[in-house]
């Protein structure tokens, strides 16, 4: 078989630099793995979200584990923000942070998800227009909370922080939460780079993601799971040996 049915039985797509790994027939065709991963990645389908770029981590089962509990890891440390939640900071930094890096898959990805997720929200100061606005943080369009976010967010991705904005970033979300919320403008230049790298854009003719149709009272079950995952990273972390530092 060849050409484009070849194409689309081993789950490649024209232009993308490595496989999406979305079937078991995809990870049974990946000679680079070894029997143990392959069975790995094929439990790793029940646990991942659907998402092109982790069909792409899917080559590496191990690596696509980590980055999903790292990921709720993130969340939970956030929460109840949450990256789906319309113009709140976790949905502003994924879109603005992927503007930043150029990423087209997740520019796009997120604009789905903030538009979709408008009406189920319900919220004041979410609006279709404000995603036009991104190059405008002044605008009236924002709140106060919105344009510190993406003021903020843009400053740590061109490295041009003054004392100025750090300052009233820490006087409105204290130290706890400054350090959360750069480890989430830190922690989204993981998918985005892997998408730029591997040439994944966006697709008109694909639904939006499905875990963008989440509505408002899904997010006690997310909020949970990701809180449960959290303690138990913590729990890893506390029984992990200290460092010999006297050798």
């Amino acid at each position: 078989m060849s050409g484009a049915k070849e194409w689309e039985r081993s789950g490649r797509v024209e232009g993308i630099r490595l496989p999406l790994i979305r079937t078991e027939a995809d990870i049974d065709e990946l000679p680079h793995l070894s029997s143990e991963e392959k069975a790995m990645a094929k439990e790793n389908q029940a646990k991942t979200p659907a998402s092109d770029c982790l069909s792409l981590m899917g080559n590496d089962p191990e690596l696509q584990g980590l980055f999903i509990l790292m990921e709720r890891a993130c969340e939970a440390l956030l929460a109840p923000d949450y990256q789906s939640v319309p113009f709140d900071p976790m949905n502003l930094i994924a879109i603005e942070v992927a503007r930043q890096t150029q990423c087209e898959f997740f520019v796009s990805v997120f604009e789905q998800v903030t538009v979709g997720a408008i009406d189920k929200f319900k919220k004041k100061d979410a609006q279709a227009r404000q995603l036009g606005m991104f190059e405008y943080p002044d605008s009236k369009v924002w709140t106060e909370d919105q344009r510190l976010v993406l003021k903020f967010t843009k400053a740590c991705c061109k490295n041009e922080m003054t004392d100025e904005l750090f300052g009233e970033a820490r006087k409105t979300w204290g130290e706890k939460k400054l350090l959360r919320i750069m480890l989430w403008i830190g922690f989204l230049y993981i998918p985005y780079i892997i998408s730029n790298a591997c040439n994944l854009t966006s697709d008109p003719t694909k639904e939006t993601p499905i875990w963008s149709m989440f509505p408002p009272e899904a997010l006690t079950f997310v909020h949970q799971m990701n809180d449960k995952t959290c303690k138990e990273l913590l729990s890893v972390w506390a029984s992990t040996d200290k460092l010999p530092l006297d050798v």
